[in-house]
């Protein structure tokens, strides 16, 4: 089998599908691992910074509800798309929790806000 030298070594064989090396593509279950370890790692980073602050527990709280608000986008994410994820799928898995933290303390501020001008 000979080799083309102007032919990328990550570009995929068509005809089969497989590398030039003969390895099969990252399956996308493996994609998807990569998103959720990247997820999980910046949580824990997150919540263990947010532990550490002492305000009696409100910023754990909120990072806490963030994370679980992630989780359950996630779960939606994975089921709408178990097989192809685009690569918005894999955004909203990967960096969903910054979003997440951003609409609870919003959320929280006018709630606050909102108490404020009731009571």
């Amino acid at each position: 089998m000979d080799v083309n030298p102007y032919q990328s070594p990550c570009s995929t064989d068509l005809a089969n599908g497989s590398l030039p090396s003969g390895e099969a593509p990252p399956s996308d279950q493996r994609r998807y691992g990569s998103a959720i370890m990247w997820a999980a790692v910046q949580q824990a980073v997150v919540l263990v910074f947010a532990a550490l602050i002492l305000d009696g527990g409100l910023t754990l709280r909120f990072c806490v509800a963030a994370a679980i608000l992630s989780w359950i986008c996630v779960l939606v994410v994975m089921i709408r798309h178990p097989k192809e994820p685009t690569w918005l799928d894999l955004g909203i898995v990967k960096y969903g929790f910054w979003f997440a933290v951003a609409l609870i303390l919003v959320a929280g501020w006018l709630l606050v806000s909102w108490g404020r001008i009731l009571l």
